[in-house]
């Protein structure tokens, strides 16, 4: 009885130190946020746009607005990546103005789509890891393309598919 315990220990202890070590040395997963980020940048890069400053639009900075420049251009891009909440519509209006375009799941729409994102990330496995989080852009992007606009609204659609 008690050989089984202490052989029962050692295993639990074995296991726990390989899960340990893999847990460890394995590569780290991209968050959706930071992914959103990373796709919109090499999509603005491909525009000319370089990545510029970012912008607190609250006081705990729970919400930032990453501009983007680009030469020439009189006005940046501001991209914010939104979580699954509907709360910062009304402040990223406020702080961004009435030119904002929100790119999601559904496409893109002058208001933002929880629904869509849901469903979108419960489609792609029933996880949100794979679907982006919905992209605030200001200006918001048009049909046909422009010298200093974002780049088209088919490009955005198009993001993280």
């Amino acid at each position: 009885m008690i050989s089984r315990t202490i052989l029962f220990l050692v295993a639990a202890w074995l296991a726990v130190s390989i899960t340990v070590k893999l847990a460890r040395y394995l590569p780290e997963r991209e968050t959706a946020v930071a992914r959103a980020e990373r796709i919109v940048s090499a999509l603005l890069a491909q525009e000319g746009w370089q990545a510029g400053a970012r912008i607190s639009l609250t006081k705990a900075a729970v919400y930032q607005a990453h501009l983007f420049v680009k030469p020439g251009c009189p006005r940046p891009i501001a991209i914010v990546v939104l979580g699954s909440s509907d709360e910062a519509e009304s402040l990223i209006s406020q702080r961004l103005g009435s030119n904002v375009a929100y790119i999601g799941a559904a496409g893109a729409s002058a208001h933002q789509d929880i629904p869509a994102f849901v469903g979108h990330a419960l489609m792609a496995g029933s996880t949100f890891r794979h679907a982006l989080p919905t992209i605030a852009v200001s200006p918001a992007p048009t049909i046909e393309p422009q010298p200093c606009a974002p780049p088209v609204q088919a490009a955005w659609t198009a993001l993280g598919r």
